[in-house]
């Protein structure tokens, strides 16, 4: 409850703190090519309508790579390009619109792209 008193006068009123949060699994940190799910979740009583997700603000198409299902963003094989701000945005039957930003950092490994395997002249090639 808040108050407010001006002069003799005081007036109160209720506030409702609204929250939403994106989070990751699995946790940190995302390894290039391993599948992660984004889930996106927020406090705010209406129904879901919508979740539109954008990855450094342009909005993602959820099929091939990326696949949406409530709330959540599944990115099959992630690669390099993938990381950056990823925002996700809800639209509820009071047509209230919240959104939240996870900054998505990938570990990708630097190597040649058609590695060499040595071995010793008669050692097995297990």
């Amino acid at each position: 409850e808040a108050q407010v008193a001006y002069n003799t006068e005081v007036q109160s009123c209720q506030v409702e703190l609204g929250v939403i949060t994106v989070t990751l699994s699995p946790p940190s940190p995302v390894v290039e090519n391993e599948p992660f799910l984004l889930s996106c979740n927020s406090s705010h009583r209406a129904s879901l309508v919508e979740t539109c997700w954008f990855h450094n603000g342009h909005l993602v198409p959820t099929s091939g790579t990326f696949c949406s299902l409530h709330g959540a963003l599944s990115i099959l094989r992630p690669t390099m390009s993938d990381a950056g701000s990823w925002r996700c945005q809800l639209r509820y039957s009071d047509n209230e619109i919240i959104s939240a930003t996870y900054n998505l950092q990938i570990l990708g490994f630097d190597g040649p792209t058609n590695p060499v395997v040595y071995a010793a002249a008669g050692s097995a090639a297990d």
